[in-house]
């Protein structure tokens, strides 16, 4: 009987301490000081080097480090480095690091704080896909590319701090993110940072808007922002805007009238097909009618951008 009530006391003590490391790592930041060890590295052919996988490391708290232990400098974390990894609860990622690779975190399902120092440039595509525990995601000013699902189904993000210099978005990006707090203008949902809070159009407010003013501010319309909005008649996308995601207005049946505030520049993307782009002509995009049936009939993976 003791016996069996010490091992209950144990689980208890077990769980409030997993549960007491877990709210310290959401409360304050990593300490980077003492990087991990034990992780697997490969080689850059510039010399630099990328971690490749967790290797002998048993920390749940990953702190990638700066240099290997040879002083080799580490400037990314590579495809699928930590891919459904089940341990890891938190990893802060240095200045050093330029990429964080395809599916480097992809259903990490107990992943829960991510710490991205600025430095880094790309997000790489489903680099954080099923990560339903993370709750907040700050990127910092040097992020320049975000890839296609990069946060896809991360149901339990409340929040999210992304760069008014970001430059490319990848289709499907924050789809998904169920939990998100955002900001609501016009007749649509937009995340960003509080310098510009309306960067990413993210979805309407609901399927059965007649009419959105997109904000002056904007720069990305995220995939299948406007899909199904089947009253929604006519659309002005404004000079700011630089990329239109994949079905953004898919089965927008009465759409008839597209304005382009800036009517040249712009070209079809097709992510699956080696990056090939295809310019569109400034006529079809000065045509409203023209407009609205390139918009409904674009389909995924195509996007379009404007350079």
């Amino acid at each position: 009987m003791k016996a069996s009530k010490i091992l209950v006391l144990m689980a208890v003590l077990f769980a409030l301490t997993a549960l007491l490391c877990l709210s310290s790592c959401e409360g304050e930041k990593i300490d980077m000081s003492t990087p991990s060890e034990g992780l697997k590295f490969e080689a850059n052919s510039d010399g630099t080097y990328y971690v490749s996988g967790i290797g002998a490391c048993t920390d749940d708290v990953i702190v990638i480090p700066e240099t290997t232990s040879t002083g080799k400098p580490v400037t990314g974390i590579g495809e699928r480095a930590f891919y459904e990894n089940k341990n890891i609860k938190a990893v802060a990622i240095p200045s050093s690091i330029k990429a964080i690779g395809d599916e480097a975190f992809h259903n990490c399902d107990e992943l829960t704080v991510v710490e991205i120092a600025d430095g880094t440039q790309t997000i790489g595509v489903q680099a954080f896909t099923l990560c339903e525990k993370i709750k907040k995601v700050e990127l910092p000013d040097s992020v320049k590319k975000i890839g296609k699902g990069a946060f896809w189904r991360c149901r339990g993000l409340e929040s999210v701090i992304i760069p008014d210099g970001l430059e490319e978005l990848g289709n499907y990006a924050f789809a998904g993110c169920d939990s998100l707090k955002m900001e609501k203008y016009n007749g649509a949902y937009y995340i960003g940072s509080s310098y510009n809070p309306y960067l990413i159009l993210l979805k309407t407010v609901n399927r059965d808007v007649d009419f959105c003013q997109i904000n002056d501010s904007t720069k990305f319309i995220h995939s299948e922002a406007f899909a199904e909005c089947e009253k929604l008649t006519s659309i002005r996308i404004p000079s700011s805007v630089v990329e239109i995601g994949g079905e953004a207005f898919y089965r927008c049946s009465s759409l008839s009238a597209v304005e382009f505030v800036i009517t040249d520049g712009w070209a079809c993307y097709d992510f699956q097909a080696t990056g090939d782009i295809k310019n569109v002509s400034k006529e079809s995009m000065a045509d409203a009618d023209d407009a609205a049936r390139y918009l409904t009939n674009m389909l995924l993976p195509k996007y379009l951008i404007r350079e």
